[in-house]
């Protein structure tokens, strides 16, 4: 497991591996597609998709706060700053899912 991929599992804590096991097995294809985003698909679909599935939502702001931690870059440039506004907007997007909102 990568670093990334490390960080976001350790954030999300499922109740258990157990009580997880049969989602995934029903739904995993169906998570799977609301992670992978097209080559052609503008980031701001690829989060909107995203925050359609319930699950999905949680491992995506997971992912989200990972990538917005500016501590992991010795000296974060104006490029990073401009990416963590774009992660900011993404966050938004699917807190408003969680919330039911929009």
């Amino acid at each position: 497991m990568a670093g990334m991929e490390l960080r976001v599992a350790l954030t999300v804590k499922p109740n258990s591996d157990e009580a997880l096991r049969p989602f995934l097995l029903d739904h995993g294809s169906e998570l799977h597609d609301a992670f992978v985003d097209g080559a052609e698909e503008p980031y701001p679909a690829f989060i909107r998709r995203a925050a359609q599935n319930p699950i999905a939502r949680f491992v995506q702001l997971a992912d989200l706060e990972d990538n917005m931690d500016l501590s992991r870059i010795a000296q974060p440039t104006e490029r990073d700053h401009r990416r963590i506004e774009k992660y900011k907007a993404a966050k938004l997007v699917i807190e408003k899912a969680i919330a039911g909102v929009g």
